[in-house]
Order: structure tokens, then sequence, then C-alpha cells
């Protein structure tokens, strides 16, 4: 089994296409009808298909509070055509709109420190890029 690499919605990029990795920022916006989410951290903003992740018979408290802190674990994968988003003042990048992130898990994390996970992936890729060379 692959692992999902810890990454920041900042660098999510076709480059990284196709890869498993794991997400965290906050849920600005979800679609019921298309079982699509944004999840935002700063000024970045990733579009997340959780169709595999919410079961109506399961509360996902995560999908009904704004704002929430959810980790999330997927796949990239790139799209034909641009990603619509469901709402029209969500900035989105250039390399982003041709991506959608297919959720596998997706998990509450009010208690993650999004500072600490920064820091965590920035010592893993100096980690990653010592063993490389």
């Amino acid at each position: 089994m692959e692992p999902a690499i810890p990454t920041r919605l900042r660098d999510v990029s076709t480059k990284k296409l196709p890869m498993k990795v794991r997400v965290a920022g906050r849920v600005s916006s979800y679609d019921v009808a298309s079982s699509t989410m944004i999840l935002s951290d700063e000024d970045d903003n990733v579009l997340i298909d959780v169709s595999l992740c919410v079961d109506p018979y399961v509360p996902s408290t995560w999908l009904r509070e704004a704002h929430t802190l959810v980790v999330a674990m997927g796949y990239l994968e790139q799209t034909p055509k641009d990603v619509r988003y469901l709402r029209s003042d969500i900035s989105v990048s250039k390399a982003t709109k041709k991506i959608i992130f297919r959720a596998l898990l997706v998990r509450e994390a009010n208690d993650l420190q999004l500072s600490s996970w920064y820091k965590a992936i920035e010592e893993r890729q100096k980690l990653t890029s010592r063993a490389e060379s």
C-alpha cells in the first residue's frame, strides 16, 4: 500500500498527478448534490470529491459546521476541463482548476495546529531532499 504524502494545499498541482496525498484545511463550502467541498488554507483552495466518505446514516459534523478543520486523504486527479467551483468568490490558482481531489477518508481535526502541520511537511521535504542527494 502506498503512503499518502502530507502536502500543503498550495503545493497541489498537476506535477503531483497521480499521487496519493494527505491535506489539511478548513471546509469553506459543501455541495450536497455533487458531494464536493472546497477545502481552504489561507489563500489556497482545492475541490474535494467526498462521495466515498459521506454516509447518510452517520453524522459528519465537518459537513454541517462552517470552517471546520479537517484532514483528508486521497488521490489527486486531472480533469479534462476546468473544475467549476461552488462559489464564485473563491480564488483558484490556474494549476488547481484542472485538479480534483478524490477523498478516500476525511476526518475532523479540530486539535490540529496548521502551523505544526506545515512545519512537519517542511521537515519531511528536507529529509527527502537529503536522502535523494
